[in-house]
């Protein structure tokens, strides 16, 4: 500007002395003036022209000519209105009168240039004698920075009037000097109503503490500045939830203001809330399942769990949140894990059943399921597992409860049959007896019926027993045809003679994979039911066939896969049932007879044992035609394993010269195993029971090859006995005989449980030796010295 002033100084002083010297000389004709003789405004940046009293240009300089675009002796006449934008034109003063009245004037105006271009440009115009002189400035880029500042002030000036955030203006005491308008619109108060008022008079007394320390936070340094979110009273009383961002503005040359800007966040805080009810509504549920409740990553990350899991981890949130969920799993059922997470996330309902790894390294069953859901566009796994310790027990004890109402029912058969067979052996023996008394009958023949009884009798007593055990399943690959072969004598006796049975057993049946104990458990059962539903008599068809299941036929039977399957078919004549009996058969205690008459455990026990062998049962059943049970078992391509137990083929026997201790109670029997033995050449020592056994064990100069001890011995049973032993001399091979089946033995609590035989009675003397034999040829060579190891 300073400079601006010097270059009208001098151009001013350069146009009065030039026209002085023009009107001394007289030479410019018609009043024309002549810069020229001046170098002063033949150089000047500025554009400078003489105008006559009727505003047409006179005399102008070079800058003239290189703003207008007009050479001089076009512009010359030209009036000035040609030089200007008629929208901008207005009141221009150059008249001399108007100069007389109104002094030097200055004004910005539109130039327009001879291509049609406009300029801004400041016009600074003064009178000199009869002319009137104008000293002009090419302004554009400082106009065009002028009407930016004064869009962007104006631009800022609706935001802050009609936004709706607050602006509030504090002195250094937090009192108010100035709010935007939106105050009335958030808040409800007038801007100029409140002037001077402490600023926490706005401020929910709950949240004075917060706002006043950052207020004072703000105050320690010029610029400083902070946020928080707290309540604001409305001036109808209700409050409103602001975001609050202070800065110390105080030393700011045109602000000096401590500035506050409020935002209203009460819908989000709002949302926040409801969305944290729900949240807790969400926690308080899942810790309410009785059972661990889990979220988590396609990548078995744990990203969300109930109290449950903390409590049977004992694990902190922060280390459940660094643990993989198949961490909580043995290794041995990662696979099926990932199968089952591979199910849900595909859309599935998954079912798993596995044990967890507690946090002493103990396992407990679980069921887990399973399904996939999305969250903010990324997949998870939901799912919930359940302990089934008490459920397995339950189970186990249904399973006990439907086995004794089964064995009752047998009970009247099976008496009927062991009668025939003792009546067999009696007579038999008084003829022996008497053969032997009068050498007049060969006594062979009689011998020969009394061992084909005992083995009958056997037979039928080892089928009750392991009909009758516990729930324990031994799978084992089994051929259906030969299992039900063998069963057929024992479900003949149990029909009884007023109902005809028909079993077909076609060749090439294929092999199955199952408990055979708990299989005939399954037949046995559906045969007596088809007996009570035949009170007047009937017939019952056992048939047997492999089956090829595809994809529709599998899904029928629920979630069995597709395959071959080994088909049981148990058909009857009897009185049928209807579609609600045949839609409820097999839930527990549903029975269609009098409570005296059953439990209606047995159709429930039967699903579950075809369930576990991965199989499925079906029922087919019209009201007065019949009923008809099928059992799908899938095939197996193994080979035939035999139960080690009854497992007694006919071949050579081979005896020996080593000792053998034997614990016996019973004295036939006993005395039996004394001369079987010593007739195969082993040296026996004899005990009446577990204590004898021990104190004669003491007291042995040499350690036996062998013991062998009856299971359920007076006082301490035989298992103790050789568990006491075996904590000095773990080599000892040991052979247990026993009236119960090998599932009643517990061998996993006796030492060196490897070197455990097991012969089930009654066994004939080839047998006992045969046994005898191979646990012997086992061991290691003899020993030598006794007890003490000498």
């Amino acid at each position: 500007m300073l400079a601006f002033i010097v270059i009208l100084s001098f151009a001013l002083g350069a146009v009065v002395s030039s026209l002085h010297w023009h009107r001394r000389r007289r030479t410019v004709t018609a009043g024309a003036v002549s810069l020229d003789a001046n170098p002063l405004l033949t150089t000047a940046p500025d554009a400078v022209g003489v105008w006559s009293a009727d505003q047409r240009l006179v005399e102008a300089n070079p800058a003239f000519e290189e703003m207008s675009g007009w050479r001089l002796e076009e512009a010359v006449g030209m009036h000035v209105t040609a030089f200007l934008d008629p929208d901008h034109l207005g009141q221009f003063p150059l008249r001399s009168t108007d100069l007389l009245s109104q002094g030097p004037f200055r004004s910005r105006r539109l130039v327009v240039r001879k291509n049609g271009s406009r300029i801004w440009a400041d016009i600074h115009t003064v009178r000199v004698g009869d002319r009137t002189v104008s000293i002009i400035r090419d302004v554009t880029e400082r106009q065009e920075v002028e009407e930016a500042l004064r869009r962007r002030e104006a631009h800022f000036r609706h935001l802050v009037e009609r936004g709706w955030d607050v602006i509030l203006l504090l002195n250094g005491d937090t009192h108010l000097l100035w709010s935007s308008p939106s105050q009335q619109r958030v808040l409800g108060y007038a801007p100029m109503d409140n002037l001077g008022r402490a600023f926490t008079d706005f401020v929910h007394y709950e949240d004075h503490g917060q706002v006043q320390t950052l207020l004072a936070e703000v105050l320690t340094a010029p610029e400083a500045a902070g946020t928080l979110e707290a309540r604001f009273i409305h001036s109808d009383g209700s409050l409103v939830w602001m975001e609050m961002a202070a800065r110390n503005l105080l030393s700011h040359p045109d602000i000096a203001s401590l500035v506050i800007h409020l935002r209203d966040v009460t819908p989000r805080k709002v949302a926040e809330e409801e969305s944290a009810q729900e949240q807790k509504l969400i926690s308080a549920l899942m810790d309410s399942v009785p059972g661990i409740v889990y979220l988590f990553t396609p990548e078995g990350r744990l990203t969300r769990w109930n109290a449950r899991l903390r409590e049977f981890s004992g694990l902190t949130d922060d280390e459940l949140s660094r643990v993989r969920a198949l961490d909580f799993l043995p290794e041995s059922s990662w696979g099926a894990a990932q199968e089952s997470i591979r199910k849900a996330l595909a859309g599935e309902v998954a079912l798993l059943e596995a044990d967890m790894i507690g946090p002493g390294g103990e396992q407990h069953p679980f069921l887990f399921t399973g399904t996939g859901i999305e969250l903010d566009g990324n997949p998870f796994l939901l799912g919930i597992g359940i302990s089934i310790g008490e459920r397995k027990r339950l189970k186990s004890q249904l399973l006990r409860a439907q086995k004794l109402e089964a064995v009752g029912r047998l009970a009247g058969g099976l008496a009927h049959d062991f009668n025939n067979l003792l009546t067999a052996v009696l007579g038999n023996v008084e003829l022996v007896q008497s053969a032997l008394e009068t050498e007049t009958v060969d006594p062979g023949p009689h011998l020969e019926q009394i061992i084909s009884a005992v083995d009958r009798a056997s037979k039928l007593a080892r089928q009750l027993l392991s009909f009758s055990r516990s729930d324990i399943s031994e799978p084992r690959v089994v051929s259906p045809d030969r299992l039900l072969l063998e069963l057929d004598q024992l479900l003949r006796r149990v029909l009884g003679r007023n109902i005809e049975m028909v079993t077909l057993v076609p060749e090439d049946v294929w092999n199955i994979h199952v408990d055979p104990g708990q299989l005939e458990q399954v037949l046995t059962n559906l045969a007596v039911n088809a007996r009570d539903a035949m009170p007047d008599g009937g017939r019952l068809t056992i048939s047997l066939h492999n089956s090829h299941l595809d994809h529709s036929e599998a899904e029928l039977c629920g979630d069995i896969q597709p395959g071959e399957y080994v088909r049981f078919q148990v058909a009857d004549t009897g009185s049928g049932m209807d579609e609600d009996t045949v839609s409820r058969i097999f839930e527990p205690f549903f029975s269609t007879k009098p409570s005296a008459k059953g439990t209606g455990l047995g159709l429930a026990v039967c699903y579950g044992i075809i369930r576990g062998a991965r199989g499925c049962i079906t029922v087919d059943s019209t009201v007065g035609t019949g009923t008809t049970f099928s059992v799908l078992l899938p095939r197996s391509l193994a080979d035939i394993t035999h139960d080690p137990a009854t497992d007694h083929r006919v071949r050579e026997v081979h005896g020996g010269s080593e000792r053998i201790l034997v614990v016996e109670d019973e004295p036939q029997v006993r005395l039996l195993m004394e001369e079987s033995m010593r007739v195969g050449g082993y040296e026996v020592l004899i005990a009446r029971s577990a204590e004898e056994g021990l104190d004669l064990f003491e007291r042995l100069d040499r350690l036996p090859d062998l013991i062998v001890s009856d299971v359920m011995l007076p006082q301490k049973s035989g298992p103790e006995m050789v568990t006491r032993i075996r904590e000095q001399y773990p080599d000892i091979p040991v052979l247990f005989v026993s009236g119960y089946t090998h599932t009643y033995l517990d061998t996993a609590r006796i030492p060196g449980s490897d070197r455990v035989r097991f012969l089930p009675k009654p066994f004939r003397p080839r047998q006992l030796l045969n046994a005898i034999r191979d646990i012997l040829d086992e061991s290691e060579p003899d020993r030598d010295g006794g007890p003490t190891g000498t």
